[in-house]
């Protein structure tokens, strides 16, 4: 059965909000399976470029590599946990 651009407009939404599958494997979508794919591809590069963006700012901005701003932002996570505790 063909989906409506509804339909998939709703199923790219809620991948979106949660993406541990492949949206292009969805039940129901089988005739969609190009367009889907293409759209996780082309997500997922776009989620990639910003994230690369975000760490050589933060890497610029701290004076550090890749593996030392992983280090900061494990330790900031657990500070945070540490607070909400105290809190």
């Amino acid at each position: 059965m063909e989906k409506t651009e509804q339909e998939i407009n709703d199923l790219k939404r809620q991948w979106e909000s949660d993406p541990i599958w492949d949206i292009e494997e969805t039940e129901g979508f089988e005739d969609c399976r190009e367009l889907l794919l293409a759209y996780r591809l082309e997500t997922e590069a776009k989620w990639k470029a910003s994230e690369d963006k975000r760490i050589a700012t933060l890497c610029s901005q701290y004076g550090c590599n890749p593996e030392l701003l992983k280090v900061i932002e494990s330790l900031q996570r657990r500070i945070e946990v540490l607070e909400q505790k105290v809190n």
